[in-house]
Formats: structure tokens, C-alpha cells, sequence
């Protein structure tokens, strides 16, 4: 009999210890780093430490009604609607011959009120972006009566990295979850708002690239 108890007393230290054994590798598996599963897109992450944007409004004309940027180039045409680019009062979408300018700005003051005169002759800045170079249109018929889009989408933006971003107004490219919604210089997309952190922007360069987070420095409006 005694032979027979150490004999089970043996076979419960040997099951003790296998079990020992069995939770310290569960446990060492539960805690190894594990890579994404295949199919899935892990998220993009956060910027760690960056400041709030800066938040500009755009100025077409200075404070003596005089285009407030470079001048490429004069031409004459009409406006047919309120700006889908920029949201505000006084900014426009218009006709050039063949091409469509948006945004287009009236001028600050005149017998119209705080927009500007609305007859012909009336000149407004149109330009793509708040770094480019204007196009100064001259109105051949009178502005129309607008009631400016509702949209809370900045105009454009400047990254913390120094690229320049601007709204995407008409059919954007995507790339599996992203639709982007900003075009930044050539070959390069960004998506601002949506499921993006607040103040910065996911970006790919160029399409195909795994995206990456940077931050925005400064959010222009119209």
C-alpha cells in the first residue's frame, strides 16, 4: 500500500508541473507583440506633442481695395453661383472663356454693400490656393444673388512638415478605407476630418504608399 501512494503522490507533482508549464506558455503568448491580421489596415496613429493649428482667413484685397497678391494675369468673364471651394460671403464660382475659376473674391467695399458693387466692371481676385499667384477678373454681367455652401471644410492647409495642401472639389482618388480629400503638390493625398485625429492629417506619397500622420500647422478659410 505504501508503495502504491508514493507512486500516485509521484504521478500528482508530475500533472502539477505540466500544468505549470501549460499557463506559463499561455501567459508568455498572451503577452508576445502580435502583427495585424492579414486584410486588416492598423491605424495610421497620432502626432505625439504637436501644437493646435493656426487658423488663417484669407484676404483678397487689402485695406485699400487693391488685390492683396501677385497678379498673373487679367481676364474678363462672369460668376454663376456661389464659391464650392471656400464658404463665406462674397466669394464666388466663375466663368473665364472655357475655364472655371473658383474662388473668386469681390472687393471689400462699394455701392452694394460690404461684398462690393455687383455691376459690370467689377473686378474680383480669383485664385486656387492661398499661395498662388491671382487671376484678376473683370465682370462682363452683374453678380448673382448666391447663398454661400454649407461646409466646416478648411479651404486649404500647410502640414507641420511644410507641404501645402488644398480641398478636393471634384472626384478624389481613394486607396482602401481612405478617401481623400486634399490634394498636397504632385502625386500626394491627404484625408482631413473623418476619422482622422483633430490637427493632422493622414497622407499617403504618392497613392499606394502606406499612409502616415502629420500634423497641420495652419488651416486657411475663406
Amino acid at each position: 500500500m505504501k508503495r502504491v501512494a508514493g507512486r500516485r503522490g509521484a504521478l500528482a507533482i508530475a500533472g502539477a508541473v505540466v500544468v505549470v508549464a501549460v499557463v506559463a506558455l499561455v501567459v508568455a503568448l498572451a503577452l508576445r507583440p502580435h502583427a495585424a491580421r492579414p486584410g486588416t489596415s492598423p491605424a495610421v496613429g497620432t502626432v505625439p506633442s504637436a501644437p493646435p493649428p493656426v487658423a488663417k482667413t484669407f484676404e483678397a484685397f487689402s485695406a485699400t481695395g487693391k488685390p492683396s497678391v501677385a497678379v498673373a494675369r487679367s481676364v474678363r468673364g462672369t460668376c454663376f453661383g456661389a464659391s464650392i471651394e471656400v464658404n463665406g460671403p462674397g466669394v464666388y464660382r466663375c466663368f473665364a472663356g472655357n475655364t472655371i475659376d473658383d474662388p473668386c473674391f469681390a472687393g471689400p467695399s462699394g455701392p452694394a454693400g460690404p461684398t462690393g458693387p455687383t455691376g459690370v466692371g467689377q473686378q474680383l481676385v480669383c485664385v486656387q490656393d492661398p499661395w498662388s499667384q491671382a487671376e484678376l477678373l473683370t465682370l462682363t454681367a452683374a453678380l448673382p444673388t448666391v447663398v454661400p455652401i454649407a461646409s466646416t471644410r478648411p479651404w486649404a492647409l500647410q502640414l507641420a512638415d511644410g507641404q501645402q495642401c488644398r480641398a478636393i472639389d471634384g472626384q478624389a482618388p481613394s486607396q482602401g478605407a481612405f478617401e481623400f480629400n486634399f490634394a498636397c503638390g504632385t502625386g500626394a493625398y491627404a484625408v482631413y476630418g473623418g476619422n482622422a485625429p483633430s490637427g493632422q492629417v493622414d497622407l499617403v506619397n504618392p497613392l499606394g504608399s502606406p499612409p502616415r500622420a502629420i500634423a497641420v500647422s495652419v488651416i486657411w478659410r475663406g
